[in-house]
């Protein structure tokens, strides 16, 4: 529960300016399992890796005044969803698993193990399906301003784990999808 809450606060507070440098940015390519080409950039290090997700019509620089906040302490992924950005945008058909996808495409190929994914507005969506997706990587998700409900994508083999203080908080469909 510390990591969960400590994390939450965090970003709250990471939006403030600061002086702060974190060092080198590394920009690549992964390929998502459709093919279509997927910018993302990295910095920092640590065991756990954050991976910051992006809303409907923005791009990695939405996140650019938190990056930075974390690369100290954590492995640090921001990454322009297919159709977004400098990614690619021949794809067909459009979907949030296909969003989900370009996540997991990123996290495999930079090989992260512990991934706490942030994602923003649609990009909650587009985490929890990609959390469904790699439940042996996926150690937590911090959905912001995001208005969803689990779906039929994250089974009950392959629960979220939650936060002891945060799953009695849960009600209705939230629940079930906790242990």
């Amino acid at each position: 529960m510390r990591l969960g809450v400590a994390l939450l606060s965090l970003l709250l507070i990471a939006g403030c300016q600061s002086t702060h440098k974190a060092g080198r940015v590394v920009t690549d390519i992964a390929r998502a399992p459709d093919g279509l080409p997927i910018v993302y950039d990295v910095r920092g290090g640590g065991e756990t890796s954050l991976v910051f997700i992006h809303c409907w019509c923005c791009d990695r620089a939405f996140w650019r005044e938190q990056l930075d906040e974390f690369a100290d302490e954590y492995r640090v992924v921001a990454l322009d969803l297919g159709g977004h950005g400098a990614s690619g945008a021949e794809r067909e058909p459009w979907t949030v698993a296909s969003l989900a996808g370009d996540v997991e495409a990123v996290v495999k190929q930079l090989k992260l193990r512990r991934v706490i994914l942030i994602g923003h507005s649609m990009g909650g969506p587009v985490a929890l399906l990609a959390a469904g997706r790699m439940p042996q990587r996926v150690i937590g998700v911090v959905a912001v301003d995001t208005c969803t409900t689990p779906s039929s994508s994250i089974t009950r083999t392959s629960p979220i784990r939650w936060p002891v203080g945060l799953r009695r908080t849960l009600r209705g469909p939230w629940r079930r999808w906790c242990r």
